[in-house]
């Protein structure tokens, strides 16, 4: 186990150079990072989370070892992104993995692949993300479908669900939530990113978000920082959590 202990610092070592250079560091994985979600989750009844944005299938495999036993049904747009998913996901009766993107009307668009293809957005980069993090830069543009939310839950006849959504869109969060008028009231919490400043052109920062949600009778529960600017320290991406405010938990 020494011996084990060892290499994984060296190599840990030897690799946080290399990946300062794209503007992102690597940590050891914080033990039960959404311990706290799971238990928002079970005090709201939730059996079934919308994760939007899925890209690999992280998210619902953290939720999953955190002891999130309900429905999972993940949207990741990128097709050669969604074949990693369907593995991930394979063994998981429960988890469900579907092909197009989220947005303001049912359709097609473009989305902007980048470097990381868990930055990848239907929105371009800004020129400061880009100088953040090499990361943010655009190798190649796809088509892909859109739907909206509310033709997503209607398909999925998900009335009869405690719905919890995820919303990991870089910076589209706004064009998604315009297109659930009828689903967001349906939905018992959310998750979404809040940016402090814009990594993505035209995209809505935290204050007007939390201001919409608040507008929509949700209630700010919890904040998690998510992206940092490696050279200032300062935080630019936090997800918040939001649960109805009418909503008692039991």
């Amino acid at each position: 186990m020494i011996f084990v202990d060892q290499i994984r610092q060296f190599s840990m070592k030897n690799l946080r150079p290399l990946i300062h250079k794209t503007g992102f560091d690597v940590v050891r994985f914080p033990p039960r990072k959404y311990n706290f979600l799971i238990t928002l989750l079970k005090n709201h009844n939730v059996d079934t989370v919308i994760d939007v944005g899925a890209n690999l299938g992280q998210y619902a495999t953290e939720i999953r070892s955190e002891g999130f036993d309900g429905r999972i049904l993940s949207i990741e747009p990128v097709p050669e992104v969604f074949n990693s998913l369907q593995k991930a996901k394979a063994k998981d009766s429960k988890w469900s993995g579907f092909n197009f993107a989220l947005g303001a009307e049912n359709g097609t668009t473009q989305i902007n692949l980048t470097n990381f293809s868990d930055l990848s957005s239907i929105l371009e980069p800004t020129e400061y993300a880009k100088s953040v993090a090499p990361a943010f830069e655009v190798k190649e543009k796809i088509q892909i479908q859109l739907k909206t939310l509310d033709t997503f839950w209607n398909e999925n006849k998900l009335d009869n669900s405690k719905v919890f959504l995820k919303l990991d869109c870089q910076g589209f969060e706004e064009q998604i939530l315009q297109g659930a008028n009828e689903s967001l009231q349906k939905v018992v919490g959310v998750q979404m990113e809040l940016s402090l400043k814009a990594l993505y052109k035209n995209q809505r920062l935290y204050n007007d978000s939390i201001a919409f949600m608040k507008e929509n009778k949700f209630e700010l529960y919890h904040i998690l920082p998510v992206f940092s600017d490696v050279n200032t320290g300062q935080l630019l991406d936090m997800d918040g959590f939001f649960f109805k405010s009418y909503t008692n938990p039991v």
